[in-house]
């Protein structure tokens, strides 16, 4: 299958208390694939994670937002990295 792609999202910025929301577009995915969410801090005032959010805490959707679905499983590695792999 070769190295995954990688598809940043570029920075986004998102008003205290409301969601992160942002779209990825995925195609030609084997059945049982990973999806990864990497969060890297930047700007002038980045976000801290654990205060500001929390990467072990997020949602997909594969019906353009319409329902929200939790991973079944998730990791949190020492980085700011959660994995989630979707069924």
């Amino acid at each position: 299958m070769g190295d995954p792609a990688n598809n940043g999202i570029g920075d986004i910025t998102v008003p205290e208390g409301d969601d992160a929301i942002f779209g990825v577009n995925l195609t030609g995915a084997a059945v049982g694939g990973t999806l990864t969410l990497t969060m890297a801090q930047s700007g002038v005032n980045p976000a801290t994670e654990g205060t500001d959010y929390k990467v072990t805490t997020f949602q997909y959707s594969l019906d353009n937002g319409t329902t929200g679905t939790t991973p079944r499983k998730a990791r949190r590695s020492r980085s700011t990295r959660a994995t989630a792999r979707c069924w």
